[in-house]
């Protein structure tokens, strides 16, 4: 299924890195980069 350009697939995996990297309250960075590095690579 694909949903606005990103697959049901690729969501699941995004989901899955953005939960294995170790962040802590307060200690966001390493998941607010990956985020910031995904959100560019779709043009936002």
């Amino acid at each position: 299924m694909v949903t606005r350009g990103i697959s049901s697939e690729r969501l699941t995996a995004l989901f899955l890195e953005l939960v294995r990297i170790d962040s802590h309250s307060r200690q966001e960075r390493a998941i607010a980069e990956r985020l910031a590095r995904e959100l560019r690579n779709v043009g936002a």
